[in-house]
């Protein structure tokens, strides 16, 4: 937990200027929640960071301050376990360079607790459409059996520079205005390839439609270098 401290320090002051954004009730939270190891660990047990909800532009920045406030427990490791049905794409990248940044590890899991033991146990989750970005950063992704991972073709709401670093052309204003598809596309694309995946997973999304969502099989995910099925 050392060296994630160290690194903190230049992100949150990087994060704080660049997101921001108003939250709402179904917005991703975070937590620590410590993890059962099969034998009684009491105090020392290893806390892991759960990130459940709706990914918005903020959440990178929230992200960091959640962090920040848990920097010196050394109990924290840096894995954090996604479940999200989407939301945010620039939000989403936004905090898969700040997990990226950070070396910590995705996985794709709901945590839920023991009964009578204080502690949580790993389930299933999901982790669908701009969730799948966040994911990305992980420096190592895990998508374990049971759990799913959701992609189809990003539709953004908003307007505002790539996160990346490459400037998008601003499109018309308005409460559901979209950049442009390809430069999206583009920004996604480079991000992508930033985080080690094919871009065959984006040739894939690109075939289906934001109304729906295509599951990501097993095999798709280790031929696209999107995760592995064990930690």
């Amino acid at each position: 937990m050392a060296s994630l401290s160290r690194k903190l320090s230049g992100v949150i002051v990087t994060l704080v200027l660049a997101c921001s954004g108003a939250g709402h009730a179904l917005a991703m939270n975070f937590r620590l929640v410590p993890l059962a190891l099969g034998k009684s660990c009491g105090q020392k047990c290893p806390k892991i960071i759960t990130a459940e909800g709706e990914i918005e532009g903020d959440s990178a920045t929230r992200f960091v301050h959640f962090l920040s406030r848990h920097r010196h427990d050394s109990t924290l490791r840096a894995v954090v376990l996604l479940n999200s049905p989407g939301g945010s794409v620039e939000g989403s990248i936004k905090l898969g360079l700040v997990i990226r940044r950070l070396h910590m590890a995705t996985i794709v899991a709901r945590a839920v607790p023991v009964a009578g033991q204080g502690t949580y146990q790993l389930v299933s989750g999901r982790c669908y459409s701009a969730c799948v970005y966040t994911f990305m950063g992980g420096s190592k992704r895990v998508l374990p059996p049971g759990s799913v991972a959701g992609i189809h073709r990003a539709y953004i709401p908003g307007v505002g520079p790539d996160p990346v670093g490459h400037a998008i052309p601003r499109a018309r204003r308005g409460p559901r205005t979209s950049i442009n598809p390809d430069v999206a596309a583009l920004a996604i694309a480079r991000y992508s390839q930033r985080m080690g995946i094919s871009l065959d997973l984006l040739r894939t999304a690109e075939r289906v439609s934001p109304a729906s969502i295509h599951i990501v099989t097993p095999r798709e995910a280790l031929a696209w270098h999107l995760a592995v099925s064990k930690f």
